[in-house]
């Protein structure tokens, strides 16, 4: 079991690749990860990929969201 604790994440872009990089640690100190546990102190989706996000909880296929740089 992996837990970690951050501090904030976008929802839809970050939370993702966050746990994967979770797990991408876990192989490298040879952790067998049975779960994840990932406490988030703000989660937030930015105001231009709410209509994105709301598509992929449709469950559309192909939603590609914008990056916030």
């Amino acid at each position: 079991m992996l837990t970690a604790y951050q501090r904030s994440s976008d929802a839809s872009l970050g939370l993702p690749s966050d746990i994967y990089h979770l797990y991408l640690i876990s192989r490298q100190i040879d952790l067998p990860l049975h779960s994840i546990t990932l406490f988030l102190g703000n989660v937030h989706i930015y105001e231009n990929n709410i209509e994105h996000t709301r598509c992929l909880l449709n469950g559309e296929e192909g939603v590609r969201f914008e990056l916030n740089v």
